[in-house]
């Protein structure tokens, strides 16, 4: 997945746009205060690491006013439930459509850019030996925060028997502390070949 990193080479295209795009496109650029090339850039590359995959997951985008007010008003025990399961099941098939490995690296790399496409936050992951810290910023609140860990918890557990991360939860931002897991969660295959 990060083989769309902005140190790669690039290669200059050309593209025939209407005139109207291309104004609006423009515009654009000028109100975000960067050069059409980078809007350009930020474009095709929002849709090659997000939109096309979650268009085949059907999923119908929702202002986060809509899901802060949704967390808000669930107990924390079903959210819990809820979180986790979404996690394990919902964001394991996002994975199944993805161009990538499913090594943790890459599946932390995943959550990163499932979070930052997805309007969520913004995730840090720092690695340090085999300790890794991931860190998600996001705007809405600590029971949010809460709800993002039991989510990452399930998405972990969907491939690994060994994860045990950290969590510490702040207004806005869900901090994470783990090891690299080592052991794989084992496939119906595998256990009825055993």
């Amino acid at each position: 997945m990060s083989g769309l990193a902005s140190n790669k080479k690039s290669v200059v295209r050309s593209f025939r746009l209407s005139a109207e795009l291309c104004e609006e496109l423009e515009a654009e650029a000028e109100r975000e205060e960067v050069t059409l090339n980078a809007l350009v850039t930020n474009v095709l590359t929002k849709y090659v690491r997000y939109d096309r995959h979650m268009n085949k997951l059907q999923y119908i985008p929702l202002p986060k006013k809509v899901i802060e007010m949704l967390v808000e008003a669930t107990g924390e025990d079903f959210l819990r439930q809820i979180a986790y399961n979404f996690g394990k099941v919902t964001l394991r098939n996002e994975v199944d459509v993805w161009p990538a490995s499913q090594e943790f690296d890459d599946l932390l790399e995943f959550f990163a850019v499932r979070m930052k496409y997805g309007g969520v936050g913004n995730v840090y992951i720092n690695k340090e030996g085999e300790e890794y810290t991931v860190v998600l910023r996001h705007t809405l609140g600590e029971k949010f925060s809460k709800a993002w860990g039991w989510f990452f918890k399930g998405f972990m557990d969907s491939f690994y028997e060994d994860v045990d991360p950290v969590y510490t939860y702040a207004e806005d931002q869900l901090t994470i502390t783990l090891r690299a897991p080592e052991r794989r969660v084992r496939s119906q295959g595998n256990l009825n070949n055993e």
